[in-house]
């Protein structure tokens, strides 16, 4: 009884765990034990460490992934009061956590999610980015808000395209994807960016048995009308080879036509045209077509080649191409080969033919892929972004049995590749990235030190250069025909025999040698047959001469000029096929190879600043049409895939290695994909090749917040006032604020410079600063209030496996919320409506260039596959979408493969409607030319590269325009500067009532002397360095009055008078002045100090420094004196007062001692 007792309470105690961390002891057992109480009672997520989560794959739905719990655990990110509870464990909690440290400290973010398929890592990679999107999303209607929409059509369209159903999962990723979430430096979602690494492109020709394709060519087949059916072929009754079996078991026969009415919604939603929509599915039909081409030996045909036996099928995916038959045929039945500068040509049989079909249709699906990725790049980054929140997952490690059919190859070797450097990469971030500094530091007893099984000497095997297989296997690649694939594993053995990871086997069914590397989750032995080959990665040459042309200066509609299909042609421009021309000929291509690098790279920071790295344009700069002809070019170094798939991982995660990381590590309770069933040992085996057991006694500690401890108290210094914590130096004052927020000495650690926060802390006292933001307060108030309301979210993603709502549809993971495939949308998407030809898929171009995003400097200035934009960013909801609408009506054959139409031109076929200009068109086109004549057709030809009409209009319509509003601006500035004053010129004068408001109570103080304005205030100063005994309170009563009388004139120094001198004693008038000051500027003959000059010098020196204007009378004012006894008149717009002459008779002062009678 006691023991089923102490059974029960372990069992709930381990199922109440939420931190791996805390369990004691810890031990592989003991979290299988855990996981499984968890798991069974539907709790999926538990913590390990407060940066990781370890999430269970239920194979169901379960109710705590609804929209409903979303919101709580957006509800509490938004809570920001000191006593807030915590939610369990969850993906949301995860990736709210990243977004609440990305704004509190403005650094990047990544969450990376890692586990074997079917563990997953696609559904919990979809909840953190709709939680994430919850959260950072604008508000409807403002900037960004459609990024709510268009980021989970992305997403879909991206996964439909690259995902496949395979034996241990039915939505396999079959590439790489990093996605990275961009922010405004408020938060706020401005733009996605996705990388895809290394497309399982070998699918298409092909799926295993008991596997599908991509899901697209079954959408499409289930999901087309009857009339883009009939355009595509697709009848009821084709059967394609490339699709195999169509039923899949458990799997509804409308799951995929229900699936292709969400890719119509979800392609609208991210701006993809009528044309590239219709284009894209025609190509996809075309492959499906091209795997059904069957090749036999006919001597009347051709006596040396083998030939297409179904010529109907030839016919038709020779129109879709957009090339003759008879020149698609050649290129599947022979193969050019460059031997010694010479350029042979290979005849091959039906078994060769057919194996040549099969790489012209990975190639041309692969291409499509990548066009399609980064045109929703262009459509959605930003390069103006301030943070981001990077999410990176892969394919799980892949190891297949061998079999006579299939066997681990090139594919599975790049795949466990990428996952073993993305192990390593978790291991150095969890056990020694800061392991010096905490040494440093003196903290280590706050950090256990755990050992582990480190990865490192694998990675080397890979990666060493030189010498890693890697490395070894791109040397030999480029060195063939004289290195086979039986030379390469010799080297292997040469060179890495006696490594632990590494060892050389015996020899596969085909009697080729294989070799076993002992990966992180166990050993994988892999083929050698065509392992140089495929590594080698070389495009057939003829189908790049085929479908682009051989030269781009070669009229269309000849031989050589390639596909009549833009869109096709531009697939294969030379920024997505990397050619080798011949060293006799550069018209002809003996070599061509696609990249399986990225379009783009990664956002980095600039050393040293906060701006991003070019991570789309190279360094230097061409014009267009340089950019047009700008080929990538192989030559005998060019990394080969493995090479080049290496390269990209490591500049991925050197980007990683600035942000700051948070992991989801992704288990499979069982193979068979059943709820509620958990298999012990499998979920051991992988506890331990992730090593979740030393990563739960690592996390029983993480500081993810450091600082100084003197920036702790400066940015906390208004909390750690409010704790009343006044006292001691930093340390003692972070000690106190410890304390008294209740956390324990592990929540805060001082070390010897630094002061290290956990998770707990940083956000107690984080949120304490975030409830004094007032506009993120004013935000969250919003939202709690449409929480409230019962408001859908904003992050509502119509292409989960699940209802948005959290309700199973029917039992069906795939159909979920989509009985109606549209959702809230009126209108559907169709494919059909002139379907060709099409603009071509590298010139497009919209008004979304200023969004477009930077690749590093190492690539060209533009995308290698779509230099340009689309044509429109969003056609949702737009008459070129609507159902009525039939892309495909007016096509044939003839106008297919005819030459494409230049500009204004109609092909056979075709209609056009004759508009009439009107007359005010006719008076704007004779405007423009009435501005722009001086810049005639010749110059715009030769040296603006305008060789078409319609461009150069355009161009002078832009020119007239600019030069019209120059114009208005002049005219603005003319009328603001200049007008004014020619109108009415300023005039300094100033009336008496002007006069008297300058007094000394107001800020400037003028006084006037004889009808001259000076300004007072400027004038005491300098008065009083002159003479320092008179103080400035004294000389601020003469302001806003006349001073006359202050400054006394000696006539003679200012009238020569009738004779030419005039005697020094004559005064102006007899009256005396009632001043007593106007003493002490009176320096007239008969005083002491006689200063004959004093008065005109004076004046003279303050006009020049202070005269601000004239003192000004009205001729109402100057009668009014005339009236009142004074004698005033106006001479020549002067006024002139003769009053003290006429009533005054002249007088005469002699010096004191001196009659006037003796001078």
């Amino acid at each position: 009884m006691a023991s089923n007792r102490q059974s029960t309470l372990l069992h709930q105690r381990l199922e109440n765990t939420t931190d791996l961390g805390h369990l004691s002891p810890i031990s592989d057992d003991i979290i299988v034990s855990c996981l499984r109480e968890r798991y069974l009672s539907e709790n999926i997520y538990v913590n390990i460490g407060p940066s990781a989560i370890v999430a269970l794959n239920p194979h169901k739905y379960v109710p705590s992934n609804a929209d409903s719990v979303l919101m709580k655990y957006a509800a509490e990110y938004r809570n920001t009061s000191a006593d807030k509870e915590y939610l369990p464990p969850h993906i949301f909690q995860l990736a709210n956590n990243a977004y609440y440290h990305m704004r509190r400290t403005q650094q990047d973010q990544c969450i990376l999610l890692s586990g074997e398929t079917c563990s997953g890592k696609s559904e919990n990679r979809r909840l953190a980015i709709k939680s994430i999107i919850e959260l950072s999303v604008s508000n409807p209607g403002k900037k960004g808000s459609k990024l709510s929409t268009q980021i989970p059509a992305a997403e879909f369209v991206l996964e439909t395209f690259g995902n496949a159903r395979t034996l241990f999962n039915p939505n396999a990723s079959r590439f790489g994807k990093y996605t990275e979430l961009q922010f405004t430096e408020r938060g706020r979602l401005s733009g996605v960016k996705t990388l895809d690494y290394y497309l399982e492109r070998s699918r298409v020709a092909g799926a295993p048995s008991g596997e599908r394709n991509f899901h697209i060519f079954y959408y499409l087949v289930a999901g087309a009308t009857a009339e883009e059916r009939q355009h595509l072929r697709l009848t009821d009754k084709a059967s394609f080879r490339y699709l195999g079996p169509r039923q899949a078991p458990g799997l509804r026969p409308d799951d995929d036509g229900v699936r292709f009415d969400q890719l119509k919604v979800a392609l609208k939603s991210v701006g993809l045209s009528k044309r590239s929509v219709a284009q894209t599915c025609q190509l996809l039909a075309a492959i499906l077509h091209l795997g059904n081409l069957e090749f036999i030996i006919d001597r009347q045909r051709n006596e040396d080649a083998a030939v297409v036996k179904n010529t109907d099928v030839l016919e038709t995916v020779a129109e879709f191409l957009g090339v003759q038959p008879q020149a698609l045929e050649n290129a599947l039945s022979c193969k050019m080969k460059l031997v010694k500068k010479e350029l042979c040509t290979v005849f091959l049989d039906p078994d060769g033919a057919s194996d040549n079909r099969d790489d012209l249709a990975k190639i041309l699906y692969s291409l499509l892929f990548s066009w399609l990725n980064e045109n929703i790049n262009q459509k959605l980054c930003r390069d103006d972004f301030t943070t981001f929140i990077g999410l990176f997952d892969l394919p799980g490690p892949q190891n297949m049995a061998a079999s006579a059919s299939r066997s681990n190859s090139l594919d599975q070797f790049c795949v466990n590749f990428a996952n073993e450097r993305m192990h390593n990469w978790i291991q150095r971030r969890m056990f020694e990235i800061h392991v010096d500094e905490y040494n440093q530091e003196g903290i280590t007893r706050y950090v256990p030190s755990v050992p582990y099984f480190d990865n490192s000497e694998c990675v080397r095997l890979l990666t060493n250069m030189p010498g890693g297989l890697i490395h070894i296997m791109d040397d030999q690649a480029r060195r063939m025909p004289k290195k086979t694939d039986h030379t390469m594993v010799e080297a292997f053995s040469k060179r890495w025999g006696n490594h632990s990871s590494f060892k050389v086997g015996g020899m596969d069914r085909s009697g080729f040698p294989t070799f076993t590397v002992n990966h992180f989750n166990g050993p994988v032995t892999y083929s050698s047959e065509g392992l140089l080959e495929k590594n080698l990665d070389a495009v057939n040459p003829d189908f790049v001469s085929l479908l682009r042309g051989s030269s781009a200066e070669t009229p269309h509609g000849t031989e050589g000029s390639g596909s009549v299909n833009p869109f096709i042609r531009g697939l294969f421009t030379g920024k997505a096929i990397a050619t080798q021309a011949h060293p006799r000929n550069e018209d002809t291509i003996v070599a061509a190879q696609q990249t399986v690098k990225p379009m783009r790279a990664p956002s980095t920071r600039r050393k040293g600043t906060i701006k991003r790295k070019n991570t789309l344009g190279g360094a230097t700069v061409v014009n267009e049409e340089e950019k047009e002809d700008d080929d990538l070019v192989l030559d005998g170094k060019s990394p080969c895939t493995a090479g080049i798939f290496r390269t990209a991982l490591e500049t991925l995660f050197s980007t990683l290695d600035e942000a700051q990381a948070w992991f989801v590590f992704c288990i499979n309770p069982n193979d068979s994909q059943l709820p509620l069933q958990l298999e012990g040992r499998a979920v051991k085996g992988q506890i331990r090749s992730a090593g979740l057991t030393e990563i739960a006694k690592r996390c029983a500690n993480v500081y993810e917040v450091n600082m100084t401890t003197s920036e702790f108290c400066d940015r906390y210094k208004a909390q750690i006032a409010t704790l009343n914590v006044f006292e001691g130096d930093d340390r003692a004052k972070i000690e106190q604020s410890r304390t008294a927020l209740d956390l324990k000495e592990s929540d805060i650690v001082l070390g010897n410079y630094k002061v290290f926060l956990s998770q707990r802390a940083f956000h107690k006292l984080e949120d304490r600063l975030r409830a004094e933001d007032v506009e993120e307060q004013k935000r969250n108030r919003i939202r709690d209030a449409e929480a409230e309301a019962g408001l859908d979210l904003r992050s509502g993603d119509m292409y989960g496996p699940y209802s948005s709502h959290g309700h199973q549809d029917s039992g069906s993971p795939t159909m979920g919320a989509f009985n109606d495939p549209f959702g809230q949308s009126s209108q559907q998407l169709p494919l059909v409506a002139n379907a060709s030809p099409f603009q071509r898929a590298d010139m497009y171009n919209d008004d979304y260039d200023e969004r477009r995003s930077f690749r590093s400097d190492d690539m060209d200035a533009k995308s290698r596959l779509t230099s340009n934009r689309d044509d429109s960013m969003s056609n949702f909801g737009s008459e070129s979408y609507a159902p009525s609408r039939n892309m495909f009506q007016n096509d044939d054959t003839k106008g297919l493969l005819g030459k494409e139409a230049l500009p204004g031109e109609v092909l056979e076929g075709e209609t056009t409607e004759d508009i009439k200009e009107s007359s005010a068109r006719r008076r704007w086109v004779a405007f423009v030319w009435l501005l722009t004549w001086w810049c005639p057709n010749i110059f715009l030809i030769w040296c603006g590269r305008m060789k078409r009409l319609d461009v150069r209009q355009a161009w002078r319509e832009k020119l007239a325009l600019n030069l019209i509003i120059w114009f208005i601006c002049l005219a603005a500035a003319f009328v603001i500067a200049v007008l004014g004053n020619l109108i009415c010129p300023t005039e300094h004068v100033f009336s008496q009532s002007e006069l008297a408001s300058h007094d000394k109570d107001s800020g400037n103080m003028y006084t006037s002397i004889r009808g001259e304005v000076f300004d007072l205030s400027s004038i005491m100063p300098y008065h009083q360095r002159i003479v320092s005994v008179v103080p400035t309170k004294l000389m601020q009563n003469y302001a806003g009055t006349s001073s006359d009388d202050l400054f006394p004139i000696q006539v003679s120094a200012v009238c020569n008078g009738i004779d030419g001198s005039v005697d020094p004693l004559v005064t102006l008038n007899s009256k005396n002045s009632t001043d007593t000051y106007t003493q002490y500027h009176d320096f007239r003959a008969w005083q002491n100090d006689s200063r004959p000059d004093w008065y005109f010098e004076s004046m003279t020196y303050m006009r020049w420094n202070y005269r601000v204007g004239f003192l000004g009378l009205t001729s109402k004012e100057v009668s009014s004196q005339a009236k009142n006894g004074k004698a005033v008149a106006i001479y020549n717009g002067l006024v002139y007062d003769l009053t003290d002459y006429i009533n005054y008779p002249p007088g005469v002062e002699s010096p004191d001692g001196f009659s006037p009678l003796v001078v």
